[in-house]
């Protein structure tokens, strides 16, 4: 959420040059690693779009039965699809095809948890009630230590600034 550059020329050249600058920012080449820590800037973010952004980055780049920490600032409601999440005593096959037909706003982020959390640890480091979150299938981490206490835990660890901007290419 500021400015990275200012580059003026022509049309043509400066587009070969914004489009590079833009891979060199947000491009991460990384290996498999067994937990990583994505973080989400800028106040527009801060809600369950930037989260599914996040966390599906962080996804990628995690090896299976590894953890996911996202750190956010949303405080946003949960809409309809999150709700069938919480609520639902489908199978998860089952769940995944009726969230890709679900066409309410918050489907594409509630299939992208509900993705993620069927082989990874997901935690959030949120002012979001705990509660909540656990119907999610997701962790709470509500204090530093106990960050500290789950990354001890790990031999790997990546931590992706701007993740809901990043663009994981695997090694």
């Amino acid at each position: 959420d500021a400015i990275a550059a200012v580059l003026a020329g022509l049309t043509d050249p400066l587009e070969r040059v914004t489009r590079q600058r833009m891979t060199e920012t947000w491009n991460t080449v990384t290996g498999g690693v067994d937990m990583t820590i994505a973080l989400l800037d800028g106040q527009a973010h801060q809600n369950w779009l930037g989260i599914a952004r996040a966390l599906h980055a962080a996804n990628r780049c995690t090896d299976p039965h590894g953890a996911i920490v996202i750190c956010t600032q949303a405080r946003e409601a949960l809409g309809k699809a999150f709700g069938r999440l919480r609520r639902s005593q489908l199978t998860s096959r089952t769940l995944s095809e009726q969230l890709s037909r679900d066409s309410s706003d918050d489907a594409i982020a509630a299939a992208v948890v509900h993705e993620a959390t069927q082989e990874k640890h997901v935690y959030l480091v949120s002012e979001m009630q705990p509660q909540v979150m656990e119907s999610l299938r997701l962790g709470v981490i509500a204090q530093e230590g106990e960050l500290q206490h789950l990354v001890d835990q790990f031999s790997s660890v990546l931590v992706l600034g701007s993740a809901q901007h990043r663009q994981i290419e695997l090694a």
